[in-house]
């Protein structure tokens, strides 16, 4: 009789184990996704603003290319 008590609850806590390892692995993607998008989201703004950056630098070296070529006339 213990020993199929014995049995039982080491069937039964192999079970709540399995679904435990199961429901924690599910969160571990979600919350790995989450942050995989979050820094995706941060590099394509840091990229936008290079970008911007890159795009008022040229227009503030042609602006300094047409004042220097007035300067020669």
């Amino acid at each position: 009789m213990t020993i199929e008590i014995g049995v039982i609850i080491a069937t039964a806590s192999f079970i709540i184990g399995f679904f435990t390892f199961n429901r924690n692995r599910d969160k571990d993607v979600k919350s790995y996704a989450s942050e995989s998008a979050i820094i995706r989201t941060i590099l394509d703004n840091i990229g936008q603003s290079v970008d911007s950056i890159r795009i008022d630098f040229k227009l503030v070296t042609n602006d300094g290319l047409h004042c220097q070529r007035l300067l020669f006339v």
